[in-house]
């Protein structure tokens, strides 16, 4: 892998023979980390390095609890999971990276608002139930845990890839109270008792199908249970119709 600086390409003259040329260029960045998008011209895949923030590669446990997480899903690949390609530490303190292969596309967090109804919500739960299900399948206590819709890319042909599926445990390690999980952007539904529980992975893709049902992002349990009041009485006010199968999901989902 050959580093450059951010946003800077290296080009080859004509008289030296075709090198690796690589170079970065800024991705999203929230309180977990920045992430970098690291493009070369090779045939091979583009990748992401998610910078996680020295005050949690620093933390007691994270680095481990990580490191673990990444060599139990090794070999694990599914279609609608981005892979993970390795945990490393990237000198001249620039901390702690996890890369995996960049997809193209935008984020669901973009579109929320334009891309909204219950015909989205019914995709989402179709494409990414059976993702979490072969993930959870891996082993004992294996869940994403940080469902978001930031984590989640919609792709130009309007796949649905999950992103950082192997950070449950490692932010489940520093044993943070909920507030500190808020100012993280996650919630620890009720009733689940850590974000590496595969329960809790149903209730936030029950909040983000009611986050596509309603335009916005739907981030609590209370809110959750108004708008599923709201669905029960017919009174939502989508522009169309909410499928029953889709609303029997969500009630089980949740548990209301």
């Amino acid at each position: 892998m050959t580093r450059c600086s951010q946003g800077a390409q290296r080009a080859d003259t004509p008289d030296e023979p075709q090198r690796l040329a690589s170079w970065y260029t800024p991705g999203w960045s929230d309180a977990i980390g920045d992430r970098l998008l690291m493009f070369d011209n090779s045939a091979s895949a583009s990748l992401e390095l998610l910078r996680f923030k020295p005050e949690l590669s620093n933390a007691s446990g994270f680095e481990d609890a990580l490191r673990q997480r990444v060599d139990e899903l090794a070999t694990f690949t599914h279609p609608s999971i981005a892979k993970v390609r390795a945990l490393e530490s990237l000198g001249d303190d620039e901390g702690l990276a996890l890369i995996s292969n960049h997809t193209v596309g935008r984020r669901l967090s973009e579109i929320l608002q334009d891309a909204h109804g219950p015909q989205f919500a019914t995709e989402l739960v179709s494409q990414l139930v059976p993702a979490l299900a072969a993930l959870q399948e891996q082993g004992q206590g294996m869940a994403h845990g940080l469902l978001t819709p930031e984590r989640i890319i919609v792709t130009p042909e309007g796949r649905l890839i999950l992103s950082e599926h192997v950070l449950a445990s490692a932010i489940d390690a520093l044993r943070l109270p909920p507030e500190k999980l808020r100012e993280l952007g996650l919630v620890v539904p009720p009733g689940v008792s850590s974000l590496d529980d595969p329960r809790g992975d149903i209730v936030q893709l029950g909040y983000l199908a009611l986050s596509l049902l309603v335009g916005r992002h739907v981030r609590s349990h209370d809110a959750a249970r108004e708008i599923v009041s709201l669905l029960n009485r017919g009174s939502l006010g989508t522009e169309s119709e909410t499928p029953g199968h889709l609303h029997r999901w969500l009630l089980r989902a949740l548990q209301v």
